[in-house]
């Protein structure tokens, strides 16, 4: 889409606009009128500042393949210079617009292309006009070149006989009908409507102008029930008559209206898409910059979790379950409110007509309610929540963009809160978003300058509480900021990709300092490293481990390597080939985090996995939730029963240490036996130990 900066529309319009115009099939323009053309001018005045003001702003690539000209020679030029240069009278044209009610419908234009062939354009223009004046002007061409010599061909074929299937009807010069063919009564008495009803509602105007002009006058449209019909009128000037030639459009009326829903409704949900929801923003915008009382809100809706059930469940059933939230969250709107899916689990709801923020948070009261209860699924209950940011009209917004953007921001930090929840934007958010954007940065920076160390935390045997491993953990050394917590740039580091370069750095640092402990005396002790989804699903994970094993000359019995529960329930299939390949190194493999994700019985009977590590979430529980205990029981008893030992994650009090070991875990990590610490304290602690 060209866009000239001198003479668009303002910048908050928005790319999303200009997007859906190049997606349509038809040739389409905007010209600009500065200053605005007042409606009160003598015509004279009108039609001078037509001619000189007028000029294209912004079209399509459509128009620019039919003109044959680049967008930016397009640029700048008037109404009758290049967009109307085939008419044949442009004054007349201009005239007929002003007298029209600023509308030009159909208008018929030949151009000769660059191969010296004569097309045939139909055009038309819009005028937009605001407090008296002509603000701008929309225009469209189509190229009918194909569709009148098929039509041409037709009534060559239709005048050798007056048996055509389609209905013809010769009319004098007052409109009147002297003759129609047996097509058009069979339509007649197959609609049970007159001959008036057929026709458009300017019919008689038709006939004048094709009297007058000499030329066929094309797509004439009158809608009759459920049918469409298009009329060519072909004037016969030595009669003093004009024939009709009728065809049913109905078809292809239908087809047009389904590619103009498909260019602005989501395909999945049926929802109005980012096209038509920029569109109503837009329009929602410039209102309440008219009247200021004219408060809107936007909603930013988030599905939690969808990812793991899409991945889990598979893709048909995460469509169903799209398509049965966008059901609930209709229901909880009002029919003014625009319910809009962006993408993947993202939804927006414009709401209109707010008497104050109580109105929004309402409504996302309501979202979360409806969204909290289960979604039956292919006869399955499914349990899913969401995340809402809210951001309210008003604060100086001059583009719909910042709307979205801090709405989007508001809900990352519902989601951040704890999901299933929702928050209002405020100026403090857009602080926090850009402070994410800088951590960002200084991650990737982070990377590059190997600003990553391993720390590693003891895991003991339950019996003896000796310890038999250590799992290394990211820690971040910022050289201004000091240590960053794992809890502040992890998140990020998983969003952006980042996290795999990361854990690739932490795996090699923890190799290497579990070869040079056994050098310095201590036992030999394994080290646990944790597996990003980039590396797990990384087709040469196998050879790289053992390149690293070999490059510091460690046993392969001395390497764990975690992968979190929900990351093995992703891919089943692919969990057990690569599970199965490192045990093939001699490397044992532990499920993390297990409770938390979605694996199933069978998909953790066939993991070819040594150790499960309970949750810590359960072990922190236990002192306060007696339902815990009997979690972590069942677990242990289900995990010796397929063959696994378990960790028991958490532990930092007696109490916590004495059922842990009384449920029958085989191995115990947390704060209890000791902090994450540098590599060089490991050795001077396991002294402590004895």
């Amino acid at each position: 889409m060209a866009f000239d900066e001198s003479t668009s529309v303002p910048p908050e319009c928005g790319e999303v606009v200009r997007s859906l115009l190049d997606r349509v099939p038809v040739g389409m323009c905007r010209f600009d009128l500065k200053p605005p053309l007042p409606l009160a001018l003598p015509e004279a005045e009108k039609l001078a500042r037509l001619r000189s003001d007028a000029r294209l702003a912004e079209c399509n690539h459509e128009l620019s393949a039919i003109l044959e000209l680049a967008e930016n020679e397009l640029a700048g030029t008037g109404l009758l210079e290049r967009f109307l240069a085939g008419a044949q009278d442009g004054d007349e044209l201009l005239k007929a617009f002003l007298r029209g009610g600023y509308q030009l419908a159909n208008i018929p234009l030949r151009r000769v292309d660059s191969h010296g062939n004569v097309r045939a354009l139909l055009g038309n223009v819009t005028g937009v006009l605001e407090d008296g004046h002509l603000v701008r002007l929309w225009g469209n061409l189509r190229d009918v070149t194909e569709f009148r010599r098929a039509e041409d061909d037709a009534l060559r074929l239709a005048a050798l006989t007056r048996d055509n299937p389609f209905p013809v009807l010769q009319v004098d010069a007052a409109g009147f009908v002297i003759l129609q063919n047996a097509a058009a009564g069979r339509l007649l008495a197959e609609l049970s409507v007159d001959l008036a009803d057929i026709l458009p509602q300017n019919h008689l105007d038709l006939v004048r102008a094709c009297l007058e002009t000499g030329l066929p006058i094309t797509d004439s449209e009158c809608r009759v029930r459920d049918r469409t019909l298009a009329w060519t009128y072909t004037p016969v000037p030595d009669l003093g008559q004009v024939n009709l030639y009728g065809s049913d459009i109905s078809e292809r009326k239908r087809y047009e209206e389904r590619l103009q829903r498909e260019a602005l409704y989501d395909a999945l949900t049926e929802l109005p898409n980012r096209a038509l929801l920029a569109d109503r923003l837009e329009r929602a915008l410039q209102r309440s910059q008219r009247h200021p009382e004219a408060q809107f809100a936007v909603l930013f809706l988030d599905l939690d979790r969808f990812k793991n059930i899409n991945d889990s469940l598979g893709h048909d059933t995460g469509d169903e379950l799209l398509r049965a939230a966008a059901r609930r969250l209709v229901e909880c709107a009002r029919r003014q409110d625009t319910v809009a899916r962006l993408g993947g689990d993202e939804f927006i709801i414009l709401q209109e007509d707010l008497r104050g923020v109580g109105d929004a948070t309402r409504l996302a009261e309501r979202l979360l309610a409806s969204l909290a209860q289960p979604l039956t699924i292919r006869g399955r209950p499914i349990y899913t929540s969401a995340s809402i940011g809210i951001a309210l009209s008003g604060a100086g917004y001059t583009r719909a963009e910042d709307l979205l953007r801090n709405a989007d921001t508001a809900m990352y930090r519902a989601k951040a809160a704890g999901r299933g929840r929702f928050a209002v934007f405020d100026a403090g958010m857009h602080q926090r978003a850009l402070s994410l954007q800088r951590l960002e940065t200084d991650l990737r920076r982070g990377v590059e300058r190997r600003e990553f160390e391993a720390h590693f935390q003891p895991i003991v045997e339950a019996r003896r509480l000796q310890p038999v491993a250590f799992e290394a953990l990211a820690r971040w050394r910022h050289p201004e900021r000091g240590f960053v917590s794992p809890g502040e740039f992890i998140p990020v580091a998983e969003e952006t990709g980042l996290i795999e370069p990361i854990s690739r750095l932490i795996l090699e640092q923890a190799c290497r300092e579990a070869r040079r402990w056994q050098r310095s005396g201590s036992p030999p002790l394994a080290v646990s490293c944790n597996l990003s989804a980039a590396q797990f699903s990384d087709a040469h994970l196998p050879l790289h481990l053992r390149r690293v094993l070999e490059e510091h000359q460690l046993p392969a019995a001395c390497l764990e390597i975690e992968i979190t529960e929900s990351l093995a329930a992703r891919n089943p299939e692919q969990a057990v080939r690569v599970l199965a390949e490192l045990r093939q190194l001699g490397i044992r493999v532990l499920i993390d985090d297990f409770g938390t994700g979605y694996s199933s019985l069978g998909s953790l009977q066939r993991f070819p996995a040594d150790v499960l590590k309970i949750d810590q979430g359960f072990v922190r529980r236990l002192e306060s939730d007696p339902s815990a205990a009997a979690i972590i029981n069942a677990v242990v008893n289900l995990a010796h029963a397929l063959g696994f030992e378990v960790v028991a994650e958490g532990v930092e009090t007696e109490a916590q240490l004495a059922i842990v070991r009384d449920r029958g875990c085989d191995f115990l990590q947390g704060f209890y036996f000791g902090r994450p610490m540098p590599a060089e304290e490991v050795p001077n602690w396991l002294a402590r130990r004895g």
